[in-house]
């Protein structure tokens, strides 16, 4: 007895029309767990193994397992013994290094990847409340006529 999966959504049948949007909707930052995250730092943060802004030499503390787990991820690439951040990669490590609240030079700096998104996203709300403000202050500060 084969069992098939019905589409609950819009969005599922928009990726059984079109199949090329699923490449899209699995690239975004928020498809990463915290354990990759935290591989990916601690890669970002061996700064020996750095051989280019975006690619690193495997460091020998790190499995295969590891690297095939990024890979599957979609925050690196592997070229033979090195490994380059992509661009999902890139923009992992940066809500990492944002969101958090603790130095990056701390030695045991443990970041968990989805506070740090939580935090980021809190504070862009904020800043767009301030400046919704602003403007609103700045629209009453013009003399009236």
């Amino acid at each position: 007895m084969k069992i098939t999966k019905n589409n609950q959504s819009a969005i599922d049948y928009l990726f059984q029309a079109l199949p090329q949007f699923q490449s899209i909707h699995k690239n975004t930052t928020q498809g990463v767990d915290d354990s990759t995250a935290n591989i990916l730092y601690s890669l970002w943060r061996t700064s020996e193994n750095k051989q280019s802004n975006t690619v690193y030499k495997k460091p020998v503390t790190m499995s295969w397992y590891d690297v095939k787990k990024l890979e599957a991820q979609g925050v690196v690439k592997r070229i033979q013994d090195n490994i380059e951040i992509t661009d999902k990669g890139q923009k992992v490590l940066r809500v990492l290094i944002l969101g958090n609240n603790n130095s990056i030079f701390d030695k045991d700096n443990i970041i968990n990847y989805s506070t740090a998104l939580s935090q980021i996203t809190q504070k862009k709300q904020a800043s767009k409340k301030i400046a919704s403000q602003t403007k609103q202050n700045w629209w009453d500060k013009l003399p009236k006529k």
